[in-house]
């Protein structure tokens, strides 16, 4: 496959699945939906792994193509199920073991790099201590704006539907958590990104697809409140959103019982799901970009 630069201006001329599939370079319309998705595969680099936000997919991270180095392969991980109906996962762990089997098909060694948003991050991390666990280096471990202790444990057995509606509510302006006005919002694709993303691309399967990304969102919801996070043995690049949720305390150094290293923080100026959008992706590109490139001049002198 040849490499491609992306942007979500490009995104948004696509109006099908087939017609993103064609601006990736994948060989189907469906490999889009697949759990690997091939941003830019082609590069001397060590590649970037972008793990999915809770609804799935890894679109949103196209724009990263234009910003890192043309020799930086850059690959999405998404969710199972939204290419296809299939059995989900059923722990973060479970999900993180996965992903890793799809990125040994690229990179069968570390060191490895991996950034996750939101939901992702925790993903990011637990694919970083599997590694460990399996002697194999994490070089680059880059969260942005995920907290653990943003999950609740104190009651696994409630409704994770009705958790996934109330949260993702909050989110687009109904604190009510009205499941009926929030479909409306994501069927319309109204709401603010990632979630505004489907219906502009899955033409005549859009109903059949969206139904599958909900249902792995709440899957992604449901084991995310089970997850807790193991010690990883390396340092983690942090990017926080500083227009969060006002009264919510959340910082980066709630990290720090599961990080050995140092926690490197960038406050970036925008609010949770603003961080891969304009400004504040360019921000954040330019810290990756530098702190890839410095990655890769030690690997050279080893």
């Amino acid at each position: 496959m040849l490499g491609v630069k992306l942007t979500i201006r490009a995104l948004f001329e696509a109006p099908t699945v087939a017609g993103l599939a064609h601006r990736l370079h994948v060989q189907r319309p469906g490999d889009a939906l697949g759990v690997l998705l091939p941003l830019r595969p082609s590069g001397t680099e060590i590649p970037l792994f972008c793990i999915h936000p809770m609804m799935g997919l890894s679109w949103c991270y196209s724009r990263l193509v234009s910003l890192l180095s043309e020799e930086q392969p850059i690959y999405g991980l998404q969710a199972r199920g939204i290419g296809r109906a299939e059995p989900l996962p059923r722990t973060v762990e479970e999900m993180a073991l996965d992903y890793l089997d799809q990125m040994r098909t690229v990179q069968p060694n570390g060191p490895y790099h991996l950034l996750g948003w939101s939901f992702g991050g925790h993903v990011a991390h637990a694919i970083a201590t599997a590694l460990q666990d399996q002697g194999q280096p994490t070089a680059l471990l880059a969260i942005l704006d995920a907290y653990p202790a943003g999950f609740d444990h104190s009651d696994v057995s409630s409704d994770p539907r009705h958790e996934f509606f109330q949260s993702l509510g909050n989110e687009l302006g109904f604190p009510e958590g009205d499941e009926a006005l929030v479909l409306d919002v994501l069927r319309r694709g109204s709401g603010p990104p990632p979630w505004n993303i489907l219906p502009a691309h899955l033409g005549g399967d859009a109903e059949e697809v969206f139904d599958r990304v909900l249902i792995a969102a709440i899957n992604a919801a449901r084991v995310a409140r089970k997850f807790r996070p193991g010690r990883f043995d390396g340092s983690l690049l942090f990017f926080s959103a500083k227009g969060n949720i006002p009264g919510v305390l959340r910082t980066p150094q709630g990290w720090a019982p599961y990080v050995n290293g140092a926690i490197e923080h960038h406050s970036i100026d925008c609010r949770h799901g603003e961080m891969l959008q304009g400004m504040p992706l360019r921000e954040i590109g330019g810290v990756l970009a530098a702190t890839l490139k410095m990655l890769e001049a030690t690997a050279a002198q080893l």
